[in-house]
């Protein structure tokens, strides 16, 4: 009984933390669904990619993440497809997965896109291991060249483990939009729903506004109102996008509580 309680306490205080998908999300109230960006877009929509004609290298770390992802969808590509892995050390929770993101265009303006992952969950107190296949699908619509609607479903998972179910059972849907304007402004909004450690539906509130300041340097704000865990969050960050790599940086604050500041930063290397 000691150990099950243990358990549950160790597992509920992994997941009550804010989701760092990546800097430039993270930094946006952590909304990324609706948006087609080269950084991270690929972890919040795996569609996004498919409509950004690249390849490109990128890295995220943080105090107690680290990822690394590779995205092609170059002109000589097949077809987009994408290869990351990640590994965090939360509360001494140890996760690493392994990721594989592929894509489908079906015109310059509509895809859809899977990312199938492989996760190995290690808790304290205990030297089991516990994997877990999940998948993530979304889908992406870009009518013109500002503005852009998604929507996905996240962490579906394919198999059961002996974890609680509050931890083996956790999928979300999202949906979200990205509006930009005259290439001075470009605001983000994202709503997102699943379930409470109780097993009640509850929702997720994600907005932010990126300012580009000159051709290179973007400053973000964020705010994100989080129904699932009973915590809301203010963000902040600041992007520079040059020719040959981009280097952007997120911060987030628990507002009411303080429970939790984190700093985040992700390197971009297109080529």
């Amino acid at each position: 009984m000691k150990y099950v309680l243990i358990l549950f306490l160790s597992c509920s205080a992994f997941a009550q933390t804010f989701e760092n998908l990546g800097s430039v999300s993270t930094s946006l109230g952590g909304a990324g669904v609706g948006a087609i960006n080269q950084v991270d877009g690929a972890f919040n929509n795996p569609a996004a990619f498919a409509l950004f004609e690249q390849r490109s290298a990128d890295l995220s770390y943080s105090k107690d993440l680290f990822r690394i992802s590779l995205a092609d969808n170059g002109m000589e590509a097949l077809f987009p497809a994408m290869l990351g892995y990640s590994q965090s050390d939360i509360d001494d929770v140890k996760v690493k997965a392994f990721y594989l993101g592929l894509a489908y265009v079906f015109s310059q303006k509509f895809s859809v896109g899977a990312n199938f992952g492989f996760q190995e969950t290690k808790i304290p107190f205990s030297d089991d291991k516990f994997r877990q296949n999940l998948v993530d699908v979304g889908v992406m619509f870009r009518p013109n060249a500002w503005f852009s609607v998604g929507a996905s479903v996240k962490n579906q998972p394919m198999n059961d483990t002996d974890l609680p179910e509050t931890w083996d059972d956790r999928p979300t849907q999202a949906v979200g939009f990205e509006v930009k304007y005259d290439e001075l402004v470009n605001v983000r909004g994202e709503y997102e729903t699943g379930k409470n450690a109780n097993s009640d539906q509850r929702a997720i509130v994600k907005g932010g506004l990126e300012i580009l300041m000159n051709e290179w340097m973007q400053l973000r704000l964020g705010y994100q109102n989080n129904n699932i865990i009973s915590q809301n969050y203010f963000t902040a960050g600041l992007g520079f996008g040059g020719p040959q790599f981009g280097l952007h940086y997120a911060y987030v604050k628990e507002s009411e509580f303080e429970k939790e500041t984190h700093h985040s930063i992700d390197l971009a290397v297109p080529f």
